[in-house]
Order: C-alpha cells, then structure tokens, then sequence
C-alpha cells in the first residue's frame, strides 16, 4: 500500500522534504526570492486529495488572482481530461465553471470571476470539484500569507508532492505505468517496465499511461499533460525536470506505437 502522506520538492530551491515541513521551508524560501511585493499580501495555498494527502501542492496566489485562474491551474497540473465542469465550494456558496453569473452574488450561487480576496481569508478551508460524474474532489486551506507575489501571472506553484512509489502488482519492483483497462480482478494495476514488456499481449495500447502525479489518476480519461502543468512552475524548470520522459519514450517503444498516435509528450499544448 502507499503511504499515507508523501515527501515533495520546493520548486523554488529544487529541496526534497516532508509535507508539514514544507510550509515552513517554502516561506523561507519566498522571502529570499527577490520576487516583487504587491499591494495585497499573495495567499499561500495547500491543495490536497480530500481523501487522501498523498497528493499535494502549494501555491500561491496573489491577492487579486480569480477563482477562475486557480479552476486554470488545477485542471492543468491534476485534473483536466475530458473539459468537465467544475465549483469551489467557500463558507457555504458555489462558485461554478457553468454559472451565468460572473459577480459574487449572495444569494445565488456565482461564477468564477471572482478575486480571491473577497471570498477567502487566513486560514480559509475550502473544498473543489470537478467531473460531477467521476467526481474529484480537493481541499484547499490557506496556510500562510506572503508579502511576495508572483513574477509573471496571478498564480504560481511553490511545492509538490514527489511522485509516488508504487510496487508492480506481478513482481512488487518499483512500479512505473498505470494499466487502466486491465482484463482481470483488480481492473487497474500499476506495473513496472520489465512486465510491462512481457505482458504487451494483453495490453492495449490505449490503457497504458505513465503513472499520474495527480489524484484523478485511473479516473475517466484521465492523463497526466506536463506541459500544461510546467506553466505553473517558477522559471527555471524544464519538462524532464519534472516529468519522466524516458519513461514516456520507453512505454511507446514497448507498446510499439506510432509516433503519430496518441498523445505526443514535446509537442506544446499551449
């Protein structure tokens, strides 16, 4: 079984640590940044499985960042697949990706153009979903105020969860790929490179992904974009910094794919 919790990486300095010490490392390292000062303080959000804290992020977000640029960034770095819906629920009221209503509304449930200072404080909890068929759901906290601000956008992650270590469900070695359509009792198995070349013939193609660093892994269609995701992370980062893409390239070669098919890891999605 995983752990319940998982260490992660600051991606301000590139330092592996655990969870809860994270916090206290990320504000740190903030104030050594040379990041600008805005006119508000930035909020420093976690963002969490609501079932399970073994997927995790910190961000932050200036003050006058929307609701709608945090929806952005979480349906690009975890759960976007298929352009589902989606709502925060705050103190109670829904702001939703489908309302018609741009405004807060106290009466009403509203859309996301809404700043974030208006609807969230110091030690806000607050809850999203998206997919209201194969829902996922996260908790958010804000867990600390920053006087910095992102350099370039209103938001920008700070810290991650490291990807997790899974045993192979046939040999228990580290396990690499996630198999979504296995023919057998458990219908998902995670699996490690060795037997995912021996068991080719019972594969599809189309249901062998490396593993997701997300909480909708093996959910709807689901697969992880890292490309999408890098736009969130502080300068510096490059796509094999924070994605496998030897294993990416390994499991095509496996699966013997087209290099037309599918989804092509360097092309830009933007």
């Amino acid at each position: 079984m995983p752990p319940r919790s998982s260490p992660g990486t600051c991606l301000l300095c590139k330092t592996s640590i655990g969870r809860i010490a994270m916090l206290r490392h990320s504000m740190e390292c903030l104030k050594k940044s040379a990041w600008p000062e805005s006119d508000g303080p930035s909020f420093v959000i976690r963002v969490e499985g609501y079932h399970t804290k073994m997927f995790w992020l910190l961000v932050l977000a200036r003050h006058d960042a929307t609701l709608s640029d945090l929806d952005r960034l979480l349906r690009d770095v975890w759960v976007e697949c298929c352009g589902h819906l989606s709502a925060f629920k705050i103190y109670g009221r829904r702001f939703s990706s489908y309302s018609g209503e741009d405004d807060f509304n106290e009466d009403e449930e509203s859309g996301l153009s809404v700043p974030l200072d208006e609807v969230i404080g110091p030690d806000s909890t607050f809850t999203y979903e998206y997919d209201f068929g194969s829902t996922t759901i996260l908790r958010l906290s804000v867990v600390g105020l920053s006087a910095v601000s992102p350099k370039s956008q209103p938001l920008i992650l700070i810290a991650r969860n490291n990807r997790l270590e899974i045993p192979c469900y046939f040999c228990k070695e580290k396990g690499e790929y996630l198999v979504t359509d296995w023919p057998d009792d458990p219908y998902q198995i995670v699996i490690c490179r060795d037997c995912t070349k021996k068991k080719t013939e019972e594969l599809e193609s189309e249901s062998v992904i490396v593993f997701p660093n997300s909480p909708r892994a093996g959910v709807c269609g689901y697969m992880e974009e890292p490309n999408s995701a890098l736009r969130w992370y502080p300068a510096g980062w490059q796509l094999e910094d924070m994605y496998p893409v030897e294993s990416e390239e390994m499991l095509n070669e496996i699966m013997d794919n087209d290099e037309d098919d599918g989804y092509t890891l360097l092309d830009d999605d933007a």
